[in-house]
């Protein structure tokens, strides 16, 4: 599937958006209902769904009263990780999935829609070479991912990589440029899970947060900071949490970012 719909929901219609909730099936087991301890209301919104391995993997974003996104996110079923894939999908780069986030997250955040894809033997570097998943949190439309080449035409500014992070300068095509942290390159160590930050024309197009098929195996969550750059080109609600939970209830990780901040540059 290489394009999403795409929503054009006005804000006087954002009400009706707000009141399709997911039950207990996504978003945690809890989207929808009301925090009845602090008084305020959070609404799971749907985004869309796709079949991978038999599974239902959905997008979407949770929103306060006052329709102000608090959460974007994305539910895996486990089944995924337990019967990956086993060619690659239709989608930019081999994805999967193809995921439009609902129209409150695109519009309000630095999010557009999410991108799954099975590595059954890792790749380069060395230390990615074990089973895994890219969980690409795109920025940018898919028609711009599948428009990306195995050329990178503008790399960033310093300032537009976060600090700490290596920009490798090799862009792969209908993805980007991946820059890595320097603490799991200096490492030396095959990784777990890792946050991978993506260029291409100058900008960061997406936040990719990686999972070893093993970690998920296990039940394992995990919390990771989001790494920003100083200069992010562009105003918006940008995230500074990721976290990925399993849920017992549903057997599925939901894969989280939050703690939105204003970003003005």
């Amino acid at each position: 599937m290489r394009t999403i719909g795409r929503s054009r929901a006005a804000a006087a219609g954002f009400a009706v958006a707000m009141a399709i909730m997911i039950g207990a099936a996504g978003c945690g087991g809890s989207g929808g209902n009301v925090d009845d301890e602090s008084g305020d209301p959070t609404f799971a919104v749907v985004g869309a769904t796709q079949t991978v391995s038999g599974a239902q993997v959905s997008s979407w974003a949770r929103v306060d009263r006052n329709g102000v996104v608090q959460e974007v996110g994305v539910t895996l079923p486990l089944a995924v990780a337990r019967n990956p894939p086993a060619s690659h999908g239709s989608g930019p780069a081999g994805a999967h999935a193809v995921l439009a986030f609902p129209a409150a997250a695109r519009n309000g955040t630095y999010f557009n829609h999410f991108e799954l894809q099975w590595e059954p033997e890792g790749h380069p570097p060395a230390l990615f070479s074990v089973p895994h998943f890219d969980l690409h949190f795109y920025a940018v439309s898919p028609d711009e991912v599948e428009a990306v080449t195995a050329q990178d035409p503008v790399a960033p500014a310093p300032e537009r990589v976060p600090a700490g992070y290596l920009y490798t300068g090799q862009s792969v095509p209908e993805m980007g440029v991946h820059a890595i942290p320097l603490a799991l390159v200096n490492s030396g160590q095959p990784f777990t899970t890792a946050m991978i930050a993506g260029f291409y024309g100058g900008s960061m197009t997406f936040l990719e947060p990686m999972v070893t098929q093993e970690f998920l195996l296990q039940r394992q969550n995990v919390v990771m900071d989001v790494p920003r750059p100083a200069v992010l080109g562009r105003a918006t609600r940008y995230p500074t949490r990721f976290r990925a939970t399993y849920q017992a209830s549903t057997d599925s990780y939901d894969l989280v970012f939050s703690d939105f901040v204003t970003v003005t540059r």
